[in-house]
């Protein structure tokens, strides 16, 4: 009953075009946001400095391109794709493009802003905003998480996750790669999705090779901002954790400089740290969503045994929540499951289990970032 209630309460969001609110502050709290992002790898940055935000061409591309051609490229790769998000979402709040300042240019930001303007001349839909992603508040307290000598997937899985809780326009945020089809309101808030994002909170994208052990995608996503638990298990599950490994891989030694090698090029010990590294956020959204069952009441979570942490301090059963995050080595002491099931181990757990999944978006399984 519940349930249903709160969907009763969203029709206007989902059933009026116009949503036909009062006043402007009700709809922007009612509304959705479009985001994208692109992040620039430091080493092939620097080799294939660009004219734009985005690359006009394959750094494996040797041919030569004059300045209209690059154009052109960056207006069908890119500019139109986007664009048609806007036209096909007229009502949406706005698109916001993510960028990172400290991989890119002036000029490639002014270049990109112009560009817009006259591709917008031509089109309609909702604004389209270039952000910096140096505008958010973790990226501000923790620069050094997001450094040149971080591994690229790291940062891009991490500050798509950071952007989707931070950004407080909208009661929806909506998240795709570059090359995901392109959906309307309606396409993207169809019945079955409105009723997973009240129940679970967000939504993913299907594996395209889909199995078992990964049957999602964080290539598209979409977080319900009215639902304070699925932002408080990103924050204690995915984004702190993260930013935490990161700062002990940097203490350790093992992340080097960008600029010194090129991946294939590094000793196995550096490629083993990067490739890990690159599948830690994305590997943080199963445990994330069975914490995120525990805040809404759907699953039980315990400590399975005694287990002697750092310092020798023993944590029990009464542990809070909060702190299985704080530290790694916490998570192989609990497990997790429906009273009387069978339980697993938080720490070591595979596949989707209940992520909620949007069957609807097509896409390549990954973008070429370099």
């Amino acid at each position: 009953m519940k349930k249903w209630l709160l969907l009763l309460s969203m029709v206007p969001f989902f059933a009026s075009p116009a949503w036909s609110m009062e006043d402007e502050e009700a709809e922007k709290r009612k509304g959705y946001t479009l985001n994208f992002m692109w992040i620039n790898d430091q080493y092939n940055f620097e080799r294939f400095p660009n004219t734009y935000l985005l690359p006009i061409k394959n750094i494996h591309d040797d041919s030569e391109w004059t300045e209209k051609e690059g154009t052109e490229r960056m207006k069908k790769n890119y500019l139109t794709p986007l664009f048609t998000w806007r036209e096909k979402n007229p009502n949406a709040l706005c698109l916001n493009f993510w960028y990172d300042s400290q991989f890119t240019t002036d000029d490639a930001v002014i270049n990109t802003t112009n560009l817009i303007k006259e591709f917008s001349s031509e089109k309609k839909g909702c604004p389209l905003i270039l952000r910096d992603i140096r505008e958010l508040d973790p990226v501000k307290k923790y620069p050094e998480v997001f450094a040149k000598n971080i591994p690229l997937y790291f940062r891009v899985d991490l500050l798509r996750v950071i952007a989707s809780v931070e950004e407080k326009q909208g009661a929806f945020f909506v998240y795709a790669d570059m090359g995901v089809s392109p959906l309307s309101k309606e396409e993207l808030f169809d019945d079955e999705t409105i009723l997973k994002l009240i129940d679970n909170g967000y939504i993913m994208m299907k594996n395209p090779r889909a199995n078992e052990n990964h049957a999602y995608e964080n290539g598209f996503f979409i977080v319900n901002h009215e639902d304070t638990n699925v932002l408080k298990a990103m924050k204690d599950a995915i984004i702190d954790p993260s930013i935490r490994r990161a700062e002990r891989g940097l203490k350790k030694g093992y992340w080097y400089d960008n600029e010194q090698a090129a991946f294939h090029d590094r000793s196995t010990a550096e490629r083993f740290n990067i490739l890990r590294m690159n599948q830690i956020v994305f590997s943080a959204y199963v445990p994330m969503n069975e914490y995120l069952k525990f805040l809404k009441g759907k699953t039980r979570l315990y400590h399975q045994t005694v287990y002697s942490g750092p310092g020798d301090e023993i944590f029990k059963g009464n542990l809070s929540l909060t702190d299985i995050f704080k530290d790694d080595t916490l998570l192989p002491a609990f497990e997790y499951g429906p009273a009387g099931s069978e339980t697993r181990n938080l720490a070591t757990t595979l596949g989707s289990f209940g992520i909620p999944i949007k069957s609807n978006v097509k896409s390549p399984v990954s973008h070429f970032y370099r």
